[in-house]
């Protein structure tokens, strides 16, 4: 199923702006976090909701590990 800017917006939880300026970064070369390609109709973009919904896995499962990266010793090992 195709999805337009708002509905992605809707499911992470930011604005449509945010996707448009997402996207547009991302086709002009800037740093970009939104990295889903859309699928164009006409000049209509969309994302298929599969890949929407992956992208959003894959930062749930980067925070889960990076969460696991703790020192036993908590990292502040003084001498």
């Amino acid at each position: 199923m195709l999805i337009c800017d708002k509905e992605v917006a809707r499911m992470i939880g930011m604005s449509p702006s945010w996707v448009r300026v997402q996207r547009w970064k991302k086709r002009t070369g800037q740093e970009h976090v939104f990295t889903v390609a859309p699928v164009t109709i006409g000049t209509s973009p969309r994302y298929r909701r599969e890949d929407v919904e992956l992208w959003m896995a894959t930062l749930t499962d980067t925070v889960k590990t990076a969460g696991n990266n703790d020192t036993a010793g908590g990292g502040n090992d003084k001498q």
